[in-house]
């Protein structure tokens, strides 16, 4: 579809052929008044961008999410456990497993 190639500033406007190879691209069949709908839609799309395009963003550091939330969880290691404590958290236990109802019928 739109292109820049890398280089800040430098696009191409949204047409018809551009619609047609992204629609051929993904094989979904369209009509012709969808394609003039879509391309309309898509039109008034990029003139929304517009002003989002001018934002300086030369010292902005590029994230791949809107957090920095980091995980705060323990790491996970295998502990051994006692079995009798198992045994009386489950309601019914075989064998070293847990036995559950049947969830289908």
């Amino acid at each position: 579809m739109i292109k820049n190639n890398g280089k800040r500033g430098h696009e191409r406007k949204m047409d018809m052929a551009e619609l047609e190879k992204a629609i051929g691209t993904i094989k979904i069949a369209v009509s012709d008044s969808e394609k003039e709908e879509l391309l309309a839609g898509l039109k008034d799309f990029l003139r929304w961008l517009e002003p989002v395009k001018k934002i300086n963003t030369a010292n902005v550091e590029p994230t791949l999410f809107s957090h920095r939330a980091v995980n705060i969880l323990r790491e996970d290691r295998p502990e051994k456990a006692d079995i009798s404590n198992l045994r009386r958290a489950a309601p019914d236990f075989d064998e070293g497993f847990y036995r559950v109802p049947p969830v289908i019928d």
